[in-house]
């Protein structure tokens, strides 16, 4: 009996059970569609939030990528800017001494002394002096004054006799430096000269028939005139006040006075009548004040 009631008891659980289990299958059932698409939803919300935030992100690192670009060309182009001024400015600083706007020149008063001339004196054909003044503006310009003396004795003068003339002269023009540095200077000039002077000499004819005839003559107040081209260099020595150069030039022959038989042989301060035109040299030393 005991069996029976158990085995009753069994089944009526059994039928108690078997409804409860189809309820949840349904339940199950009806759930499981919307949380698939629920899941579903999350999935695309968090893709596409993921995906807007991964270019916003690369979007970010794109614009500080271009400013860093951008600052870095900036910087570089700074840079060059920068060097090209200082390569200017270097430039500027090492320009050489031989430029003309890096040289000075000192104004003043200067002496001239011809001393060329004066290695003459012991000769026995010609003794010469020159002096003169020399004026030097800032602006290149130079200009000045000579004087001299002469006495010329030349042995070809006359055949069988002697001539000599003697007499002064003097020179004014203008100079135009040219320097090469602040040492170193050419320049060119023009002048007008004139001289005074006098002139003598004898000569003698010899013959076999009849005795040696000789006659002297003396001649006063001659004049004439002439222009110089000139072109010379100097050179300034470190105490700024002494000044050696040399000049070359041609002179050529304005006016001059002629004489009677025997005609003037050489003009103080000019040279040889026979040329219309003389070249000359002279060495000098200046004293700059």
């Amino acid at each position: 009996m005991t069996q029976n009631l158990q085995h009753t008891f069994n089944l009526a659980i059994l039928f108690l059970l078997l409804p409860l289990s189809a309820f949840c299958q349904d339940s199950v059932r009806s759930v499981r569609p919307d949380s698939i698409k629920t899941f579903g939803a999350l999935q695309k919300v968090d893709s596409t939030e993921t995906a807007g935030a991964l270019q916003k992100i690369d979007s970010v690192e794109i614009s500080t990528a271009n400013s860093s670009d951008s600052t870095q060309v900036d910087d570089e182009l700074k840079s060059e800017e920068k060097n090209q001024i200082k390569k200017r400015r270097t430039k500027k600083e090492k320009l050489p001494k031989s430029d003309t706007a890096r040289i000075k020149i000192t104004g003043g008063p200067q002496l001239y002394l011809d001393y060329g001339k004066l290695i003459t004196f012991p000769t026995d054909f010609e003794q010469k002096f020159e002096i003169g003044v020399v004026y030097q503006f800032k602006n290149r310009i130079q200009p000045n004054f000579h004087f001299g003396i002469a006495t010329i004795e030349p042995d070809a003068a006359i055949e069988n006799g002697t001539y000599k003339a003697e007499g002064s002269y003097w020179r004014v023009g203008a100079n135009y430096l040219v320097p090469i540095d602040n040492i170193n200077r050419l320049f060119i000039g023009v002048r007008y000269a004139q001289s005074k002077f006098d002139d003598s000499g004898s000569y003698e004819i010899t013959s076999e028939l009849w005795p040696t005839f000789t006659e002297s003559f003396a001649r006063t107040g001659f004049e004439a005139n002439w222009f110089e081209l000139v072109l010379g260099s100097e050179k300034i020595f470190k105490n700024g006040h002494l000044l050696l150069g040399g000049e070359t030039g041609i002179r050529f022959i304005n006016e001059r006075e002629k004489a009677d038989f025997i005609d003037i042989y050489t003009i103080p301060g000019y040279g040889l009548t026979s040329d219309e035109s003389s070249p000359f040299l002279n060495l000098y030393v200046k004293y700059q004040f």
